[in-house]
């Protein structure tokens, strides 16, 4: 989560407390909330990544879904995305992808 991304989900989330008069969240709490949200981000790029490429291509192969969903790094996602959106078959992506993961 960049910066400009952190300060704004705890200024959501402090909005959100003052809103419904919520008492104080400990620190533990909001670490579990910072990770529930960062799990909830990248599932929901894996699901908008796996969504493309079944809606251009069919049917993706289970090796390539399989390791879309253990991609655990949001920018790497994001730039999957985007390709996903321009590639011309499910073989292009997969190139993609092993390019990108070897350069990370």
């Amino acid at each position: 989560m960049s910066a400009l991304e952190d300060e704004q989900f705890w200024e959501a989330i402090k909005t959100f407390e003052e809103e419904k008069r919520m008492p104080y969240v400990t620190t533990g709490e909001r670490i579990g909330i910072e990770k529930g949200l960062q799990q909830g981000l990248l599932e929901a790029s894996r699901t908008m990544i796996l969504e493309v490429l079944e809606e251009q291509f069919g049917q993706v192969p289970a090796a390539l879904v399989a390791a879309i969903k253990q991609t655990e790094d949001r920018d790497l996602l994001h730039r999957l995305l985007r390709r996903a959106i321009r590639c011309t078959s499910v073989e292009e992506f997969q190139h993609t992808l092993d390019t990108l993961r070897q350069q990370t």
